[in-house]
């Protein structure tokens, strides 16, 4: 891509969500793009003609991050056609600690994957959209099944010293971006970790499309390009700047399809683009206000059937219900948002054994409604995994006991019936 090629000019503005918008991603082939924010909600867009598709509504905190599977070229074996991915699922991340996957057409999450004690800042597919790898502020990496139908992570990778912040995939690899300043390259064939320390926090981390270099985002406002295998620092590129000393956002960087320029917004609302080799800005435009501008009134719409609760200096205040209040600017914080309608919980195959020795396979829906917000934010950390489980144990005891009762019945029966034979 040239530069008389390079974006300059807006082409369209995409208006709905309610809050600060957190991650943009486009699909494979760039006909459509994912939007996520502080709404809690995720929302599928035409981009080109500026149309709202469909949105995505589950997440009871702020989305940070969202990946469709990535698209790729149909293999065919046999006059077969294998391997097309069409888009269909996506996955999401947020504050309330917990992997989303979703069917893109119904707009159903399939499964969340709990395992994380913190916030999760990012989520992203492997090549064949069969594991999800996402990255958390429990300085952690966790890597989920998407055929299973475990909700237990099948790797975790937690050798980090702060929060994790930024994750790549490779065919063999796992890239992750951290606070503690480094950037490092797991090798999962090998069981190999490599650590390259940049000295300054790292916020986001993306591959060149050759596979050869790492960009690296850091909160002092410069981009530091690396080889890969070597680890040696090829180039830095700067000129953001912000109001907010040292940085406090999470800004995304990446190469152009051809690996020419260097790309990434900032604090400051400027995009930049900056050539490759010899890091000199050869674009730069005002996309939007600086992140320090708007002014926010503290009120708030609560829909009907939903209640907010409020933390002020993160202790609980009060529960919002449907109608208008007024918040305290940077004082009150919504935390948790409920739904006051019943939510279908779906378990999944349970093996249960019986006194017997008999295997029974069993599985049921629940239908579960909130009915003290306060209670379900704050007296467990997830209290549906913790209906789940005791679901899951209720199960197993009625049914051991139906069994016993039933076995008994039967040697009663086998054993008047022989008495009768007797006689």
């Amino acid at each position: 891509m040239s530069v008389a090629g390079l974006p300059k000019n807006e082409a369209n503005v995409l208006r709905g969500h309610e809050g600060a918008v957190l991650t943009v991603r486009f699909n494979g082939d760039g006909n459509y793009c994912l939007s996520c924010g502080k709404d809690r909600t995720i929302r599928l867009w035409n981009p080109h003609r500026g149309i709202h598709i469909k949105t995505y509504k589950s997440h009871g905190r702020k989305v940070r991050d969202v990946h469709v599977t990535p698209l790729r070229p149909s293999i065919c074996v046999r006059n077969k056609v294998r391997g097309q991915l069409d888009n269909s699922k996506l996955c999401s991340c947020g504050g309330d600690r917990q992997v989303f996957y979703w069917d893109v057409t119904t707009g159903l999450v399939i499964r969340k994957f709990r395992g994380h004690d913190s916030e999760v800042n990012a989520v992203i597919f492997n090549e064949y959209a069969s594991v999800v790898v996402s990255a958390g502020y429990d300085r952690s990496l966790l890597a989920w099944d998407c055929r299973s139908h475990s909700t237990e992570p099948i790797q975790i990778i937690d050798t980090f010293s702060d929060s994790v912040m930024s994750v790549c995939l490779t065919k063999s690899e796992i890239l992750a971006g951290t606070i503690d300043g480094t950037v490092r390259t797991f090798d999962i064939r090998i069981g190999r970790e490599l650590s390259d320390d940049l000295g300054q926090p790292v916020n986001c981390i993306s591959m060149s499309n050759d596979g050869n270099c790492i960009l690296a985002s850091c909160l002092d406002y410069t981009l530091r390009l690396l080889d890969k295998s070597t680890g040696e620092l090829l180039q830095e590129y700067k000129g953001h700047t912000s109001k907010v000393p040292n940085g406090s956002y999470k800004m995304d960087c990446c190469l152009t399809n051809t690996d020419a320029h260097v790309t990434s917004g900032s604090e400051d609302g400027f995009i930049f683009f900056w050539d490759l080799v010899d890091s000199s800005v050869v674009s730069s435009f005002k996309a939007y206000a600086s992140m320090g501008s708007k002014t926010h009134f503290g009120i708030k719409k609560v829909r009907e059937g939903e209640v907010f609760v409020i933390e002020r200096n993160e202790r609980f205040s009060r529960t919002l219900n449907p109608g208008v209040h007024f918040l305290i600017p940077f004082v009150d914080e919504i935390a948790f948002v409920h739904s006051l309608g019943e939510t279908i919980v779906k378990i999944h195959r349970q093996h249960n054994v019986t006194n017997g020795g008999i295997t029974k396979v069993t599985d049921c829906t629940m239908m579960v409604k909130i009915f003290d917000a306060k209670l379900a934010s704050h007296w467990s950390k997830d209290p549906f995994e913790n209906i789940t489980e005791l679901t899951c144990a209720m199960l197993h005891d009625v049914i051991k006991q139906l069994t016993s009762k039933m076995y008994e019945e039967t040697e009663f029966s086998l054993g008047s019936a022989h008495s009768r034979e007797k006689q």
